[in-house]
């Protein structure tokens, strides 16, 4: 708080202590051993006072392995900046895994995909996610490796993951059942005794080759949301996404099939989704924009709504990425901007900030990857060069603009406050930064009615003492 003249003691009474809301609304995050081609913000994630950040071409310790990939652990300190706590990588890594291609994370449980996991020489490339707990001194440690029960070479297994609480989503855009690249998800629950196994393979009731269903999951509670943006109901690559929800035996239904109503061919409907308590996400890259969608009191999903960027900043580019969180959604436009989205009291969404990185430069990537949790925004920026050519950062950014300051007048000084601890003080508010407008302070009105008199004596006599 900038102070021009010290308010007297009594002058205070009754009212809080202020600190200024001023702040910094960007925080940037590097890897600490950050080097070129790490690609540190391929993917992010964030829950509460911790995100966790891919970056799939971290090449290891030592250069060890090339591109076996790492995920970083970030923390908020007490003084609200963001530090890194720790350095996630796979039990096994092994040259070219891309550990961190996809990062999820819940409560106590962070889930990262590693695509081009290698099995061995007989079946290749099969794809895994690693699952790390919380532990009790508030580190990590992985519980789990997932992988398909069914994998084969090349599947992609955790292109694309998912978390809430005890279950799991893992996309497999490339996998085989209903034609070459048709695609699959798989679902894996936790068990009474800690374990996690596979117990539903999802597969589109309608899948053909080359949907590349599993391109995008998202679950929420006991639903999952799937996108196939290659489908092609509304021409070639139009794209769907489907939902499904878990069943009282435990099992999971395709309940709908959601494609754009004015749907066209190469929309790519369906490239990414993200899912929160009743309302669902599915960006259109081709389109560009992003269609909200609502549970209506039947179960069934409607279209309420289809986002587009206000400056027209991002063709073929907006909706790159999703984050939800409530009535908070974040969207990415891969070339330098995500968008922050809040619903309003009438139930619509509204477009409330543009981000853009304060050091971005061309081909960053900026909003490749989004995240967003209560007031908190995420976003990578997988090619930045902080640390080497395409080493990669990612930005922290209040979801909620912190209140504007300006001079506060009173009888006694000026300091720099919001209007509203202005209001508070009983002072003439004036917008902006500076005391230069303030009249001359009146020392001696200590009752601040404007004018020295015998009042400002008895309140002085009667608060005659020491200063603590």
């Amino acid at each position: 708080m900038h102070i021009r003249t010290i308010l007297p003691m009594t002058a205070l009474v009754g009212t809080a202590v202020f600190t200024s809301a001023h702040a910094a609304l960007e925080q940037k995050l590097t890897a600490a051993d950050g080097e070129a081609n790490d690609l540190f913000g391929q993917s992010v994630a964030i829950f509460g006072d911790t995100c966790v950040i891919g970056a799939s071409g971290d090449d290891g310790e030592n250069d060890e392995a090339y591109r076996r990939g790492s995920a970083y652990i970030f923390n908020r300190q007490a003084d609200a900046t963001w530090g890194e706590t720790q350095r996630l990588t796979p039990s096994n890594a092994d040259w070219q895994d891309q550990f961190g291609y996809a990062v999820s994370i819940t409560n106590n449980y962070i889930l990262v995909g590693a695509p081009f996991y290698y099995k061995d020489f007989q079946v290749g490339e099969v794809g895994a996610a690693y699952l790390f707990a919380q532990q009790n001194d508030g580190t990590w440690a992985e519980i789990a490796n997932l992988i398909a029960t069914d994998f084969d070479s090349d599947d992609e297994f955790g292109h694309s993951v998912g978390i809430d609480e005890g279950m799991a989503v893992v996309g497999s855009r490339r996998d085989d059942d209903n034609g070459d690249q048709s695609g699959s998800a798989y679902i894996f629950e936790r068990q009474n005794d800690g374990s996690w196994i596979e117990t539903e393979k999802l597969l589109a009731s309608d899948g053909a080759p080359i949907d590349a269903f599993g391109i995008s999951v998202a679950i929420s509670g006991s639903t999952v949301l799937v996108g196939a943006y290659l489908n092609d109901d509304n021409g070639s690559g139009s794209g769907s996404a489907y939902l499904y929800q878990r069943q009282t035996d435990g099992s999971w239904s395709e309940t709908q099939k959601l494609t754009a109503p004015d749907g066209a061919t190469l929309d790519r409907f369906g490239y990414s989704v993200a899912i929160s308590g009743d309302t669902a996400l599915v960006g259109a890259i081709g389109s560009p924009c992003v269609y909200i969608y609502e549970r209506q009191a039947g179960g069934i999903w409607s279209e309420i709504q289809k986002l587009t960027a206000s400056d027209g900043d991002a063709v073929f580019s907006f909706g790159h990425s999703l984050s939800i969180s409530g009535d908070t959604a974040l969207v990415g436009n891969n070339y330098g901007s995500a968008y922050l989205y809040q619903r309003q009291a009438d139930g619509s969404w509204s477009e409330t900030a543009k981000l853009t990185a304060s050091d971005g430069e061309p081909d960053d990537y900026f909003g490749i990857s989004v995240g967003i949790d209560a007031e908190t925004a995420l976003v990578g920026a997988s090619w930045d060069d902080d640390s080497g050519s395409t080493s990669g950062s990612a930005y922290i950014y209040p979801t909620t603009t912190p209140p504007t300051e300006g001079a506060c007048c009173v009888c006694t000084g000026c300091e720099i406050l919001t209007e509203e601890q202005c209001a508070n003080l009983g002072g003439q508010y004036l917008a902006g930064i500076s005391c230069d407008e303030c009249p001359p302070p009146c020392l001696g009105d200590v009752t601040g009615d404007g004018q020295v008199g015998v009042n400002d004596l008895l309140t002085i006599i009667a608060n005659w003492n020491a200063c603590p």
